[in-house]
């Protein structure tokens, strides 16, 4: 396991629940690391613990046993430097665009920003994200891949350490999907950013990651096996398209994701 340069560090953790029928395990002894700049997806069956993991790193849950660190802090709760971006964006729907992305920014930067600061990073974060045309349009004003343009400018402008995405792109239709996907690979290229996804597509776990860590059927789920995606970046979905190791890569993930399933079948 890497640990100088790891921004995130989840090392023997465990996560049981009290349910009417008993104890359930839902995860057994997670261990891993992520660097600092690194993207890595996490795929699996439903059940399988990614969500529970990933609120695990949030700080919105505690850990049975175990421990979790984000930069050498153990995480005890949420906290800015791990911006998180759920499938349902989460926007108040009588805020705009603009003030949705400013109630995290005054909350987090009161006193260190002005004003005038404060209104320029806004813009910076919504413009990032391709919405600058739109920020002062309400979430009922745009469409759904816009909502989550918002949500993603909302968590960036928090200026995080690492991104957590719980299937962020789940709800969405295809060419929506390509094009949050494509906008996320630029965004993580021009800010080097740490990114952590969870998903249930083995072509967006290849296309966005540098890591697939693939996990087993739960319950007492753990990380089965991980992939090294070794595919030159900036990534094109078009050139990968025809890409013999694109689709190695995508063989041997759909290939643990079956083997997992017939045995649970």
């Amino acid at each position: 396991m890497k640990t100088e340069k790891s921004i995130i560090r989840v090392e023997n953790v465990s996560q049981r629940f009290a349910t009417p029928k008993g104890v359930f395990l839902a995860l057994d002894n997670v261990s891993f690391a992520i660097a600092k700049g690194e993207t890595v997806s996490l795929i699996g069956h439903s059940g399988c613990g990614k969500s529970t993991l990933l609120n695990l790193i949030a700080g919105l849950s505690r850990p049975s046993e175990g421990v979790l660190l984000c930069d050498n802090q153990e995480i005890i709760g949420p906290g800015p430097e791990r911006g998180v971006v759920f499938q349902n964006h989460s926007l108040l729907p009588w805020l705009s665009a603009y003030d949705n992305v400013a109630l995290a920014v005054r909350q987090v930067f009161k006193g260190e920003m002005s004003k005038s600061e404060m209104h320029d990073w806004i813009v910076l974060n919504l413009e990032l994200v391709h919405m600058g045309h739109a920020m002062d349009k309400r979430p009922n004003e745009i469409s759904g891949g816009m909502k989550q343009r918002v949500g993603i400018a909302r968590a960036l402008a928090m200026k995080p350490k690492v991104l957590l995405m719980d299937e962020p792109f789940g709800a969405l239709d295809a060419l929506t999907r390509a094009h949050l996907q494509d906008a996320v690979m630029d965004i993580q290229g021009r800010l080097n950013t740490t990114l952590l996804l969870i998903t249930h597509d083995v072509d967006e776990a290849v296309l966005l990651s540098d890591r697939v860590m693939m996990m087993t059927n739960g319950p007492a789920a753990k990380v089965g096996e991980i992939l090294h995606v070794d595919l030159e970046r900036p990534r094109s979905r078009l050139a990968l398209a025809n890409d013999p190791l694109f689709h190695q890569y995508r063989q041997q993930v759909l290939q643990f994701l079956h083997e997992k399933h017939r045995a649970v079948a």
